[in-house]
């Protein structure tokens, strides 16, 4: 009796048309939800990923400046070590003069031939030219001369010289 009662109740919910449109609506709306924050999710993620990858690499390049007399070239040099396995592109050198002034020179693009780029390991010399004149605003030019990058810069003892990367990573160095 009560598996004749149960089926009778079963065709009488499944013949009623009444409802239908909300539970259908319903069903979408929940649909189209879970499809929204899927992405949303999934976005999300990507871009976390991306961020850990750039923080991987900013910590896994980090640089050394030292600043000094090189016999060899006979000019005041900046080595750049990057310490690090992942390599880097050199964004600034920052100069705070003696007389208290900041200058710098754009590494990025020198002469419209690209820019320096350090690899893991590696060292960059940036020649400082002895002979050029004083700045005269606060940008000092850099060129190529003889595959090495030269700052037209005349550095005096005092002189705070500190470089930049393109992942954010700087060293700095005081010429004595």
């Amino acid at each position: 009796m009560i598996i004749k009662n149960c089926s009778h109740h079963l065709n009488v919910l499944l013949k009623n048309r009444r409802g239908t449109a909300e539970i259908v609506g319903s069903v979408l709306f929940l649909v189209i939800l879970a499809f929204f924050f899927t992405n949303v999710y999934l976005w999300h993620d990507q871009a976390t990923r991306r961020m850990d990858d750039v923080v991987a690499d900013k910590v896994n390049s980090s640089i050394e400046v030292k600043v000094g007399w090189d016999d060899s070239a006979s000019t005041y040099v900046v080595n750049v070590t990057n310490r690090g396995g992942v390599g880097c592109g050199l964004s600034r050198l920052w100069i705070h003069t003696t007389e208290g002034d900041h200058v710098y020179a754009d590494l990025e693009d020198i002469d419209g031939l690209g820019g320096l780029w350090v690899s893991g390991g590696a060292t960059v010399w940036l020649k400082l030219d002895i002979g050029a004149p004083e700045p005269s605003g606060s940008v000092v030019d850099v060129d190529w001369v003889d595959a090495f990058a030269v700052v037209r810069y005349p550095p005096e003892d005092g002189d705070v010289f500190k470089v930049l990367t393109t992942l954010g990573n700087s060293a700095a160095d005081t010429l004595h």
